[in-house]
């Protein structure tokens, strides 16, 4: 949606407006007398639009916003991009002057919740946004802006929650990106780094990723940050994300310890060692890969019965860990059933299969395909069964 400004002054008095403000920042008259000049003999006609921006500029630049408190600040910076734009229209904005004035101020200490003075990155974001949507679709100064806020968001210690960012960008960014006319390197990187800001490694993050490496191939460097992602993801079954580019390039990475890896626990193998940059995560990945081995057991299984016993049950320790591995699948919905504790046997009646691309998925399809029948024989007499339920309700009533 783009941004509009409300003004209800004529522009020599909203330049005087802003001029007040950095004259009481600093406590002089100064600022408001070069922006006066700018006058001729006191009217609002302007005598040298060119000098008058660069006064303007030299307002902004001269660490006199900073001062101001987080409240004054956004509405002050709204009223210099609305005379920026007003006297030198977007070509103010790809000068750069205004966006490096929001990074430089952006602060490098985060302040407290009790400090309602200090600038907050999140108004700093706040006024990105205003100036991305005031851009035309087409223009790629728009890209600058989005490289701004992933940066404002990477440094900003964990200040700017990811779900604001991800609830406008993240259907949006691709689109936004090609409308601006940004190269295929350019979307890839901005996506990417776009991705890295969400350390709750979120659902929703890889649905995002599903998306996109469907349409742009994938990178052994890209690959790994990929994998990285969704071992660190509390979500158990990844194997959504293996099209075929990704799995392209994970297959031809064999040198790549983390690709193989990543590979491996997708088809729900046992993880029993991770590289040194996961090590932080080692036991949330093995505890992982462990419920999908489970899960991979049953899919493989499920075709010749539906009711297991405890024993059958391969690479657990004692019926106390088969359930909680069990209790850990059923909670991820990755399988259904039904535990009978006391009989010791689980009775399954859903399970996940694992269909990655270019890989032998035969049996997997074979699989859906009988299940799919069953569904049709099941419907074959469904009129009839509905009109004799239909005929004792009658009766009883």
């Amino acid at each position: 949606m783009a941004s509009v400004f409300v003004v209800d002054a004529e522009l020599k008095d909203s330049v005087l407006e802003f001029g007040a403000i950095v004259d009481g920042v600093n406590e002089t008259n100064d600022f408001s007398q070069s922006l006066q000049a700018h006058f001729v003999n006191e009217s609002s006609e302007i005598s040298d639009k060119d000098e008058l921006v660069k006064t303007i500029y030299s307002g902004v630049s001269n660490e006199g916003l900073s001062k101001l408190s987080d409240k004054e600040f956004e509405s002050a910076f709204n009223l210099v991009l609305y005379l920026v734009l007003q006297l030198d229209g977007s070509k103010g904005i790809s000068n750069g002057v205004l966006i490096q004035t929001l990074v430089d101020i952006n602060p490098v200490k985060q302040a407290s919740l009790r400090d309602r003075r200090s600038i907050k990155s999140t108004t700093i974001l706040s006024c990105f946004n205003t100036i991305f949507n005031v851009l035309p679709a087409n223009s790629a100064t728009r890209i600058t802006i989005l490289e701004k806020i992933f940066y404002i968001a990477n440094v900003s210690q964990g200040s700017i929650p990811f779900k604001l960012l991800s609830e406008g960008l993240g259907s949006n960014l691709i689109s936004w990106l090609t409308s601006a006319g940004a190269s295929e390197t350019q979307i890839k990187s901005l996506f990417y780094q776009f991705v890295a800001l969400d350390q709750q490694y979120s659902l929703e993050t890889l649905g995002l990723i599903k998306n996109f490496t469907q349409i742009y191939t994938v990178s052994e460097t890209e690959a790994e940050q990929i994998a990285l992602f969704a071992l660190k993801s509390e979500t158990m079954d990844v194997s959504s994300l293996f099209n075929n580019n990704l799995t392209s390039t994970l297959k031809n990475s064999s040198s790549s310890e983390l690709c193989q890896l990543f590979l491996s626990y997708a088809k729900g193998q046992v993880i029993k060692h991770v590289p040194e940059l996961l090590e932080l995560y080692a036991e949330h990945i093995k505890s992982k890969s462990r419920v999908l081995n489970l899960v991979k057991f049953f899919a493989d299984n499920e075709a010749s019965k539906s009711k297991f016993t405890y024993s059958e049950i391969p690479d657990v320790v004692d019926h106390l860990d088969f359930e909680i591995l069990l209790i850990n699948a059923i909670k991820a919905g990755v399988i259904e059933g039904k535990l009978n504790q006391v009989e010791q046997t689980f009775y399954l009646t859903k399970v996940n299969r694992f269909i990655i691309a270019k890989e032998d998925n035969t049996q997997n399809w074979e699989a859906v395909k009988k299940t799919l029948y069953n569904w049709k024989n099941a419907l074959i007499n469904i009129n009839q069964v509905v009109n004799e339920a239909r005929e004792n309700i009658v009766q009883q009533n």
